[in-house]
């Protein structure tokens, strides 16, 4: 459609450019002896049978007035030619900007579907890794339905934040079995960093028990030095 508009432009162009080209031509005419006894010009009919009239004042008047009754049948040709091409440029213009803007909607309403089926996709591995997955492979999954709910349209900050929320309850209470599985094991290491897992992340959702997280740290206190004087009394059995 451009391309169709862009030659009527040139069309234009070349019209201005050929009528001033036929202009220069016009003023030798005048000089043409043999033009006058054209028996079909309208003006000077009569004139043939004069033997001065090369030399006659009014040949040169009536040669000038032929020169502008031609200039003005150039110029209202080229003007026709001219309006013509830009009357059919305003015509077609508005559909070449319908036929864009037609285009620039198919494409948009193909990426929206594209982003609802992504968001879509995104938020059915967030349920499923809700059920199924560790905390930090959900907090992924969690972000990318974000992402892909924003780029859509669909988000919602309130069922986002409820996913959190049920996210980081999750990672509590699991912090706590993995806290007492290791009590039990003696493995003091991990305890401590399941212990500090739970403090971070009951406080990421203001779940956070300082009193509660004290008597767990003691806990954790007093098992160490327990073990420690069960290994030193049966160093002295020994």
């Amino acid at each position: 459609m451009f391309r169709a508009l862009s030659s009527l432009g040139s069309l234009g162009s070349l019209g201005w450019f050929s009528w001033f080209g036929s202009l220069s031509d016009l003023p030798n005419q005048h000089n043409d002896l043999n033009y006058p006894n054209d028996l079909n010009h309208p003006h000077y009919p009569d004139l043939l049978d004069n033997p001065n009239y090369p030399n006659d004042l009014n040949h040169q008047i009536l040669t000038y007035r032929h020169f502008y009754y031609r200039l003005i049948s150039e110029m209202s040709k080229k003007l026709l030619t001219i309006t013509a091409a830009l009357l059919l440029l305003l015509f077609l213009a508005p559909f070449a900007m319908a036929e864009d803007k037609n285009s620039l909607t198919r494409e948009e309403k193909a990426r929206q579907r594209m982003l609802k089926i992504e968001a879509a996709n995104a938020f059915w591995r967030l349920k499923h890794s809700m059920e199924k997955d560790a905390f930090y492979n959900t907090r992924i999954r969690l972000n990318v339905w974000r992402s892909t709910a924003i780029d859509v349209g669909t988000f919602d900050q309130t069922q986002y934040d409820e996913f959190k929320k049920q996210l980081y309850e999750k990672s509590i209470n699991d912090s706590l079995k993995c806290y007492e599985e290791f009590i039990l094991e003696e493995n003091f290491y991990d305890a401590n960093i399941c212990l500090q897992t739970w403090r971070m992340h009951s406080k990421e959702i203001g779940a956070y028990d300082k009193d509660k997280y004290e008597a767990l740290k003691e806990r954790l206190k007093q098992a160490r030095i327990k073990k420690t004087a069960r290994e030193a009394e049966e160093q002295k059995a020994e």
